[in-house]
């Protein structure tokens, strides 16, 4: 019975201690609390809407990145289409389960030690948390509660968002277009390649947040689960060579300067 009483215990401060259990490895969380990034898709974003009752403009019905904070008695949303953060009182029902009791909606969050890092669910009912592959985002550790919800970031990302919106699908049906000028990458180790094709050689990575000219969309379509579809593109790094990135990983910023050379 002691055994098990130690192992709760060490699971609860695994989640809002300062360290991991698992190797007590540091994951830089902020005081316990946690930015949780959650992954464009507009099922994600309009399940927030509609368990929260947050009205959302037309630009983030159609889905995009987004970012929420939590810690043990409150999570807190910040949207563009919001002129206020919204704030909701939280309740622990269980070691890893939360309810916020004015909507009546339950917060669940597991660590995964393989990938080594926290998933979050978030269901109208506690039965349906924990379900493969339909958490809400993970835990973001190199986000504080300074930047997670900093208004900048969530401008910069709506106005990438509308930008690839404004571009128009593709005449078949497809993705949207990805228009050139400079791109924030999504995530983190992002693979570039020698040619628009996961069979390509892999010539550098990129890391979360770096910034990367895009040249052109190739129009190659492709498919990489879990994340989704979306075209290659060609782009330039910061030293210069050409090669190719799966869009999905790459969020617009702003227009090339007058005169930038594409070729």
């Amino acid at each position: 019975m002691w055994n098990k009483l130690i192992v709760v215990c060490l699971f609860v401060c695994s989640l809002f201690c300062g360290n991991q259990v698992e190797g007590e490895k540091e994951v830089g969380y902020d005081q316990g609390k946690k930015c949780i990034y959650a992954s464009s898709g507009n099922q994600k974003i309009n399940k927030i809407s509609k368990y929260f009752h947050i009205k959302l403009d037309d630009v983030e019905k159609q889905g995009m990145d987004f970012y929420f904070l939590m810690s043990l008695d409150k999570v807190e949303f910040s949207f563009y289409s919001l002129s206020n953060n919204l704030t909701f009182p939280l309740v622990r029902v269980e070691d890893n389960v939360f309810l916020v009791p004015e909507k009546k909606v339950y917060l669940g969050l597991l660590f995964d030690k393989e990938d080594n890092k926290t998933y979050v669910w978030i269901e109208n009912s506690k039965k349906n948390l924990f379900k493969d592959y339909e958490m809400i985002g993970s835990v973001d550790q190199k986000e504080t509660s300074t930047t997670c919800l900093d208004r900048a970031k969530i401008n910069s990302i709506y106005e990438g968002r509308k930008q690839e919106i404004g571009a128009g699908p593709e005449p078949d049906g497809g993705v949207f277009k990805l228009e050139v000028g400079y791109n924030r990458v999504t995530h983190d180790n992002i693979l570039v390649r020698n040619k628009p094709d996961q069979n390509g050689k892999v010539i550098s990575k990129l890391k979360k947040d770096s910034r990367i000219a895009l040249l052109a969309d190739t129009g190659i379509y492709a498919k990489i689960p879990p994340y989704g579809a979306s075209h290659w593109v060609k782009v330039r790094l910061v030293d210069g060579r050409i090669g190719y990135v799966f869009g999905w990983f790459l969020l617009w910023e702003e227009s090339f300067p007058d005169g930038y050379k594409l070729d």
